[in-house]
């Protein structure tokens, strides 16, 4: 069943049908790390809160994948 009147589909279907930008990830954290998140990012010219984690994630993400991976590939 679709919304649609006068041959526009509503604002709601067209949500329905928008990709996600996204998935929300909720976090509980000691004070101190979000202290220190709050403290780095604004002088490192992050935009928000946000934007500083997403950034620590993936350059963590980074380090472990280039930590996991060999210098050399073994020998046979």
């Amino acid at each position: 069943m679709e919304n649609i009147v006068s041959g526009y589909v509503s604002k709601r279907s067209r949500d329905l049908y928008r990709p996600p930008k996204g998935v929300r990830v909720v976090l509980i954290a000691p004070e101190a790390e979000v202290a220190a998140v709050d403290a780095w990012g604004v002088p490192a010219g992050k935009a928000s809160r946000a934007e500083a984690i997403r950034f620590l994630i993936k350059k963590g993400l980074e380090a472990v994948s280039d930590a996991d991976q060999p210098s050399a590939p073994p020998v046979p």
